[in-house]
């Protein structure tokens, strides 16, 4: 339970980056003219890069290939990046004050992309620390196509290849197999007097 504590109080941080970021500033008693960094998204990119490393190890712990890890690792960086966005909340409820409808649209529409990816990625933490659910990572679907596997094994080759565009002579089919040709080198040599 400590660590679902923990985890909530990580995705509180995300959730508006710009008042972590001023408090960090404040409590060191930096000024802006000093400072190295003077922008909240390093907090964004701070927070998105260990929630992709935390999904890329419980993926590989879980015993998914290197390539199916990174890719769930990957997708879960684009989308923290949007959750950890730095989008205070007044915005999105202040979007009304603006003059156009279109800039309202595009303002609601960034706030509500937000507060879904970050609800998303919230419940599915605390489904794999609270509810001790392995798939929660491991079953993520992928936006990478070169991920997915089909029922045979062959991997996504096997279902992104159109078969009408292959010819014999540049890949042979996943359905044909090939046929084997006996090997005159592991033939028996001939027994007797040389």
């Amino acid at each position: 339970m400590p660590i679902v504590l923990l985890w909530c109080l990580f995705f509180a941080v995300g959730l508006d980056p710009e008042i972590t970021f001023q408090f960090l500033r404040d409590s060191g008693r930096v000024v802006s003219q000093r400072a190295l960094v003077n922008s909240p998204h390093l907090v964004t990119l701070s927070l998105a890069g260990f929630l992709a490393w935390h999904v890329y190890s419980r993926c590989r712990e879980a015993g998914l290939a290197f390539a199916d890890a990174q890719a769930r690792a990957l997708q879960t960086a684009i989308l923290a990046l949007a959750a950890f966005l730095n989008f205070p909340l007044q915005h999105f409820l202040n979007a009304s004050n603006l003059l156009t409808i279109d800039q309202r649209l595009l303002l609601w529409s960034v706030g509500l992309v937000k507060y879904v990816v970050w609800l998303y990625l919230l419940l599915t933490v605390v489904r794999f620390h609270l509810l001790g659910r392995v798939s929660a990572f491991t079953g993520m679907v992928s936006v990478f196509p070169s991920t997915y596997n089909d029922s045979s094994g062959n991997g996504a080759h096997a279902r992104l290849v159109r078969p009408e565009l292959l010819t014999e002579s540049s890949v042979a089919l996943p359905e044909e197999k090939p046929v084997s040709t006996p090997d005159a080198s592991k033939e028996k040599p001939p027994s007797g007097p040389n």
